[in-house]
């Protein structure tokens, strides 16, 4: 019977390496015999392909310069200076308009309709099992302007394993961030 070669997981051929002695010397030609096999075996190791490579999230400070429907038109911000190129950074997905505007079927059992102002800071509810309406506003708003302190400070998030929605306004494409919310901002009944 001929001995067949040793084989990896993968049913590959295995070089075989030599047994080293107790005591002996590892010369440069013995050692780089060592790594010419690993490499040889490791070459034909592939990994998966379905494997994901998840890219670094990048968490950017920035300050708001206005707002508008599903986002929110920033600069970067280090704590002193701000930058010269505007940027566009997504609402929190409950904060957007356009997932929610005039739906037929509503999000339980709630129809939202927006306001005309183009920053989408507030809406009316309207409960479909009762026509029953509330007026509602995002607590605390979001204040745009042309820098801190007259503008306000957000966390934004690049990289988002998955990506960003698709599910945008058109004049939204291009955003790359996500307000992180860390200021807890959400839709609140409207006071009087």
């Amino acid at each position: 019977m001929i001995a067949q070669p040793q084989q990896d997981i993968f049913g590959l051929p295995l070089d075989e390496l030599e047994k080293f002695s107790r005591g002996e010397q590892l010369g440069a030609g013995k050692m780089n015999r060592l790594v010419d096999t690993v490499n040889r075996n490791s070459a034909q190791i592939r990994p998966p392909s379905q494997v994901i490579r998840p890219t670094t999230p990048i968490v950017q400070l920035f300050s708001v310069r206005s707002v508008r429907r599903d986002y929110l038109l920033c600069r970067t911000w280090d704590g002193s200076d701000i930058g010269s190129e505007d940027i566009k950074v997504l609402k929190p997905w409950m904060l957007r308009k356009t997932p929610f505007h005039n739906t037929t079927a509503g999000r339980l059992g709630i129809t939202y309709e927006y306001g005309q102002a183009s920053d989408a800071q507030d809406r009316v509810a309207t409960r479909t099992s009762d026509d029953e309406t509330e007026d509602q506003v995002v607590v605390p708003l979001y204040d745009g302007g042309t820098s801190p302190p007259n503008a306000d400070i957000i966390f934004g998030m690049t990289n988002v394993l998955g990506g960003l929605d698709d599910n945008l306004e058109t004049f939204a494409e291009g955003a790359t961030f996500i307000d992180m919310n860390f200021d807890g901002r959400q839709w609140a009944k409207a006071t009087t």
